[in-house]
């Protein structure tokens, strides 16, 4: 069997959630994605102040939005909501995020076909991630490549990155590759990589827009305590495989849910 290609959610409600079909009820729903729990306990301070930095710089760059603004009466929230957006995205804002999403889709269409062409620099970095799951004793499970999942007890859906298992023990374990400039939220990380280690289905949307072509398949026996970081930043040509303690993440998650309820 091959590498799966990645797996892209056919629907979404209006917040961005993934739509399943419920079991009990038989309806389709939004359930909260597992990066919304996963950052409920982050310090958001530092990623407040890195928005407002791209605003500024943006805003540098883009004088049109500067006069929209000039016009704009301070009490339109949705007008001025969009231009510090805009002026955020000018200011670099999605770049990184939108070349971790390229690394995504390279490795996995890679896995799928080892022939697949990379554009440079990225081959550099997908050669770079493939060789440090080799270096650290991994193979990536077949068909385990960007799977959508859900906790039911929860209400939580995500999508993982892979499945890795040891060729020594045999034992499978959760992995996330991450993109960013540095590693900051471990806490988050390990939350979000237990609620797909904890997860009860692999879930697979069908085209039905009612869900009734929808599939669920056994969630495969991964490790509950051990979870792995695939650190890549793009364009570097270097990886770094990280251990996550999913206990931590555990616990977190629990707590997560408490405060959310509160």
């Amino acid at each position: 069997m091959g590498i799966s290609a990645p797996q892209q959610p056919t629907r979404r409600d209006r917040w961005g959630r993934y739509q399943v079909l419920n079991p009990t009820t038989g309806k389709v729903e939004g359930l909260t994605r597992a990066t919304t729990i996963s950052g409920s306990l982050d310090d958001k301070t530092n990623l407040i102040a890195w928005k407002a930095r791209t605003v500024i710089i943006g805003l540098a760059t883009r004088p049109d939005l500067v006069a929209l603004a000039g016009v704009t009466d301070a009490t339109d929230k949705r007008t001025l909501d969009d231009i510090a957006e805009r002026a955020s995205d000018a200011g670099g804002a999605t770049l990184r995020r939108d070349l971790g999403t390229a690394v995504h889709g390279f490795v996995a269409a890679r896995l799928e076909n080892p022939e697949a062409i990379v554009p440079a620099p990225y081959d550099a970095d997908v050669a770079a991630i493939l060789k440090a799951i080799d270096d650290h004793g991994f193979e990536v499970v077949p068909d385990l490549v960007e799977r959508m999942v859900v906790l039911w007890r929860h209400g939580i859906a995500g999508t993982f990155d892979m499945i890795l298992q040891d060729k020594v023990t045999g034992k499978l374990h959760i992995a996330d590759l991450k993109t960013g400039s540095s590693l900051l939220g471990a806490l988050g990380f390990s939350t979000q990589g237990s609620i797909y280690a904890q997860a009860d289905v692999l879930y697979t949307q069908g085209a039905a827009a009612d869900g009734s072509e929808d599939v669920t398949e056994p969630m495969p026996p991964v490790s509950q305590e051990l979870g792995f970081i695939i650190h890549c930043e793009p364009g570097t040509a270097k990886c770094e495989i990280h251990a996550l303690d999913l206990t931590i993440g555990a616990a977190a998650l629990e707590l997560a849910m408490q405060v959310r309820e509160a």
